[in-house]
């Protein structure tokens, strides 16, 4: 535990935000310690720690979010002009799959993600008839590759979680081409056969992914 909490003090001192840094701090601890307890041992794996980690991010990323986004139920308009790409991810990684958003809106792009325009939505198949449409009128496809939508198991395969790969597979058969990744945690590529026909996304040039 000593040892993982000093990477990450050495990291987090580069953070300015010290209020940030003591409630993932705090959450991670809490964490640890309940593990620890409900399994009456102290060791605990760097990929405990890892995970906890991402989670307590992940937490505070969606108290900011709920706190300061402004919901549209209307896109039509600000992304006229623009080329879309639907991007597939994993719920925990909103706070990701917004400085993406950004990303392409700055390099004259539109990034559909779905919690901005339909938030979350508990009817399963009003969720698939809005994701059908968007899949339809986007012209690119890009899978955010993280700890959270690619789960690793036993061997060399990942697992994809459902509701990706039910994205991918929907896009598929309205685009065979224009399938993207992008990584954020591993450098490594997918090994995933689902995966097998996607390219890395080097970068964004005129709304479209290179």
């Amino acid at each position: 535990m000593e040892e993982y909490q000093g990477i990450f003090d050495r990291n987090a001192n580069e953070v300015q935000d010290l209020l940030f840094v003591q409630r993932i701090t705090n959450q991670i601890q809490q964490q640890m310690s309940k593990k620890m307890e409900k399994e009456q041992s102290s060791s605990n794996s760097f990929k405990t720690y890892f995970r906890y980690l991402l989670k307590a991010i992940a937490d505070y990323q969606e108290e900011v979010i709920e706190t300061n986004f402004i919901g549209l139920s209307d896109n039509e308009i600000i992304r006229t002009a623009r080329k879309q790409t639907f991007l597939s991810y994993a719920y925990y990684d909103k706070g990701l799959t917004q400085a993406l958003f950004y990303y392409f809106w700055l390099r004259s792009g539109f990034l559909y993600v779905n919690w901005m325009w339909d938030g979350a939505n508990n009817h399963s198949s009003a969720t698939k008839q809005k994701l059908e449409y968007a899949l339809k009128d986007s012209n690119q496809f890009l899978f955010l590759r993280t700890t959270n939508s690619e789960l690793r198991i036993r061997g060399n395969n990942n697992s994809i979680r459902q509701w990706c790969a039910w994205e991918i597979g929907n896009f598929y058969t309205k685009h065979k081409e224009e399938k993207y990744y992008t990584s954020f945690y591993d450098k490594t590529g997918p090994r995933n056969d689902i995966l097998d026909t996607f390219k890395p996304m080097r970068e964004v040039v005129l709304g479209e992914i290179r």
